[in-house]
């Protein structure tokens, strides 16, 4: 004898209720009908991602907020380096700019700004600040190295390449660094660049000069016209007249040093104010000039006599 097993009515109703329940999904489906549960799948999905994109922003804002406030990100030490010596008060001066109140975090240190205040000092050419640690920063910066010393009036400034004033000229500058003496109603300031095509001029001289065979500039004047004078060491007095065709001008006269190194025993004065004609004063013509008395000077020069030459 077989025995089956016995199943409550319960069980056969929730049988027929769940294969009810599929049959109608399937149709929904066949006849392409959104589905309720899924639908409902859905919104859950959508509520969660809300809620977990919250909560990241949320966490994310603690976090940024611990960081800019955290003492373990608090800077204790600034570095601040040259790639040059500075005198004492400027080096002073620097370190005091570069300065941050005590605590300031790193995350919220003004490192542009600190550039840009450093850039402001005169004897500063380029500066840059990096993090270092999280508890220090870097500070690098190259000075101004002055090429020349401009003269004008009682105000004497160790000026750069590039016709910035960097300082007044020290006692040693002022014997070793080359002179350009200004005759004309100029400003000298520190930090306040020249924008005085003559003075540019005279500084690119004295930067070319090393390469040439005429190495012999004593100082350069800037006349009220702007007008350049070379006074060399051997007396010789080159009028370049204004910063025009330099580079024709110092061609002649390099050929002129050239052809007799000691030109200076014969020759006073050469004027290059015009390339293509220039003249010279000859020793022997100031002399002869001198023995016959006071003369007239020639309203052409304004000066000696002059003679053509040709090289």
């Amino acid at each position: 004898m077989s025995l089956r097993p016995h199943r409550s009515g319960r069980s056969r109703r929730v049988s027929a209720f769940h294969a009810r329940r599929v049959a109608l999904r399937n149709e929904a489906r066949r006849a392409g009908g959104p589905v309720k549960r899924g639908r409902h799948q859905a919104a859950v999905r959508e509520r969660r991602t809300r809620i977990l994109v919250a909560l990241t922003v949320a966490l994310g804002f603690e976090l940024s907020a611990a960081a800019l406030t955290s003492p373990m990100l608090g800077i204790n030490k600034i570095t601040v380096r040259a790639s040059a010596p500075l005198p004492g008060r400027e080096e002073a001066v620097t370190r005091l700019t570069a300065a941050l109140p005590p605590g300031s975090n790193l995350l919220r240190a003004p490192l542009g700004q600190m550039e840009q205040k450093l850039r402001a000092l005169p004897w500063v050419r380029t500066a840059s600040v990096r993090w270092q640690s999280p508890h220090a920063l870097a500070i690098r910066f190259t000075p101004r190295q002055p090429a020349v010393v401009a003269v004008a009036g009682d105000a004497a400034f160790e000026v750069d390449e590039g016709g910035m004033p960097i300082r007044v000229a020290r006692d040693n500058a002022a014997q070793e660094l080359p002179r350009v003496e200004l005759d004309r109603p100029i400003k000298l300031q520190a930090g306040l660049p020249l924008q005085d095509a003559s003075v540019l001029a005279a500084i690119g001289i004295y930067h070319d000069a090393p390469s040439q065979p005429m190495v012999r500039i004593a100082k350069i004047k800037v006349d009220s016209a702007g007008n350049l004078c070379l006074n060399m060491m051997d007396g010789i007095r080159v009028d370049l007249g204004q910063p025009d065709q330099l580079a024709a001008k110092l061609k002649y006269v390099n050929h002129v040093y050239q052809l007799d190194p000691n030109i200076g025993t014969r020759m006073v004065g050469i004027n290059l104010s015009v390339p293509k004609q220039p003249a010279c004063t000859m020793k022997a013509d100031v002399q002869a000039a001198a023995a016959q008395g006071p003369q007239p000077a020639p309203a052409s020069t304004g000066g000696p006599p002059v003679s053509p030459v040709a090289l």
